[in-house]
Parts: C-alpha cells; structure tokens; sequence
C-alpha cells in the first residue's frame, strides 16, 4: 500500500518498537514511506538528539518511562502511543490505580508525553491521564475520496485479519441468520483452531462463502474492501480498542459492522455515513440497528499534521 506524502515533512524523526508483527509493520512501513523516519533499537531510543516515537507504550512500560526521564535531561522529545486505556481507566483494582498515578504525574511535562491513540472526542476520559490524543495512524493514512463512488456489492461481507473469539469471529453465523441484506461473504485471515466450529456454523448459513484461512496479502485485503458493502468490526468486549480495519473500512467509505456500546460504535457515530450496532449479550448476537453516523470523515485530512505537531512538540 503506498502511502502520501506529507507536505510537512521536513523533520525526520525516529521509533522504536519491539515487535515487528501485525499492526506494528503496517505502521512502521507508513512512517518511514510517509515521513522517512527509522527504526531505532534500545541505545537508538536512549541516545538520539532527534524525536523518538514509542510504537506502543504497553510494550515496554518501564523502559518507556526510564527513556523518557532519561532523555529529559538534554532535551531531547520522546512521545509514546498508549493502546489499551480504556480498561485500564474503568478497572477499579490498586495496580491500575498505581498506574494512572503515574500516568498523571508524567502527563505535567511538556518534554515528552503519552499519546492516546484513542482521541478525546471518542473518549474524553483519555485526557485525565494523557497530555495528547489523535486518531489512530489507519483511520487516515490513505484516506481517497474515490472510493465513495465505488460500485460495491451491497449483499456482501468482509471479515478481515485474524479470526477468533476477540475479534466477534463466533457471534458471525447468529448474525448472518439475521441479517438478511448480506449473501454474500468472504473471510480473508488465518482463523484460530478454537473457532472451526465457527467457521462450519457460518458456510451452514453460506456454503459458497469466500474463505481464505491463511495469510493474505494488502492487495487481497484492499480487494476485499473495494468489492464489499460491509465490513465485520463486531468484536468481543475484551478487544474494545482502535481498530485498524475499522480505521481503514471508514477511510474506504463501507459500512462497518460493530458491536452496540463499544469504543468502534462511538467512531462511527463521529466519522462513518452509515454502520450497521449489533446488540451482543452472554456471547449472542440479540439484534441490530441499521444506524446513520455523522459522516464527518473530512476532522480526518489533518492529522497528519497533527501527528508531527504532537512529535516535535510545536
């Protein structure tokens, strides 16, 4: 996927992450194609004079905290990507009391800081213990008003990425009984061996179901975007966080599946044209609402400047 440039850069800057898997690749080859920045190793991370980007704060909390005072004392910008706040602003347990006291303290300096990547008009607790939020990188790194004219099949699904209980794989068949506009399916992701039953209950309902249960590649999933209505954000409670197929289904203009009350639901009110809440009670889908958002997909077309804004502290 090639990703625009942007008009700002003129500023690189380096990140660190500790894993290559996933997310993490897609958003390390979109910011050394978009803003040139390199990957840096543990002593890059402590030692560079240039901005550092921590990819992902749960990583490595410790030493993502120690680089950050460390780097403080010459003066050099450190900013971190934080995942996985919501469960730990609603847990009433003593470590995560502990741990948004941290994130409070730390949240005073103006030298380096945490960056939810989930914003405060999504979840406007973030600001409690974050100085800085945006919209996570695939909600608008290849943003094309082209595909609002795409003559997509309005009777199809996609269910993209990995499959499993996290991601709503088992709530898919119930959900397809009761849903009548889609005949049409495809599954492109390597499906986990606990949800083979899953996947037998969903061809019960489409027997000529495209399943590709395995790696697939950007252009197959780019493909599958193009060609389908719908696409599956639907996932369990324990996986309510930013969504890079959601990010990415919005950008596409589709109508995104997700699951009533959840962190996707509150995106697409803000940002999609129409998305489809799906009521999950006791691990079972109850109904659904065909619902129509606010469309405001454009608060998306500057953050990349934003982005930069936040890094070099401007």
């Amino acid at each position: 996927m090639v990703f625009p440039v942007s008009s700002l850069n003129n500023t690189p800057f380096h990140y660190y992450s500790r894993f290559e898997s996933g997310h993490r690749a897609d958003y390390m080859r979109f910011l050394e194609e978009k803003y040139g920045a390199s990957r840096v190793g543990i002593f890059g991370a402590l030692l560079a004079r240039k901005p550092v980007l921590f990819l992902m704060a749960e990583e490595r909390p410790v030493f993502v905290i120690f680089t950050m005072l460390f780097r403080r004392v010459f003066a050099a910008r450190t900013i971190a990507l934080l995942f996985r706040l919501r469960p730990l602003l609603n847990s009433s347990g003593a470590v995560a009391h502990v741990k948004r006291l941290v994130l409070k303290l730390l949240r005073k300096s103006k030298s380096f800081g945490f960056v939810s990547i989930v914003p405060s008009d999504i979840y406007p607790a973030v600001s409690e213990v974050c100085r800085y939020n945006m919209f996570d990188f695939q909600f608008w790194d290849c943003m094309n008003d082209d595909c609002d004219s795409l003559l997509r099949d309005s009777s199809g699904m996609a269910v993209l990425g990995r499959q499993d209980a996290d991601k709503g794989f088992p709530y898919v068949s119930e959900f397809l009984l009761s849903f009548k506009r889609i005949s049409r399916l495809a599954i492109m992701g390597r499906i986990s061996s606990d949800c083979k039953s899953n996947l037998s209950d969903i061809l019960g309902v489409i027997p000529d179901a495209d399943v590709r249960n395995r790696f697939v590649s950007d252009a197959e999933v780019l493909d599958a975007y193009m060609a389908y209505k719908y696409v599956w954000c639907c996932y369990s409670p324990s996986y309510d966080q930013s969504s890079g197929i959601l990010g990415r289904a919005i950008q596409f203009g589709n109508v995104p599946v997700v699951r009533s009350g959840s962190i996707s639901e509150s995106y697409c009110r803000i940002l999609a044209d129409e998305y489809v809440s799906v009521e999950i009670e006791n691990g079972e889908p109850l109904g659904f609402k065909v619902c129509m958002g606010l469309g405001g997909r454009v608060v998306l077309q500057s953050q990349s400047e934003s982005f930069l804004r936040i890094l070099l502290g401007k």
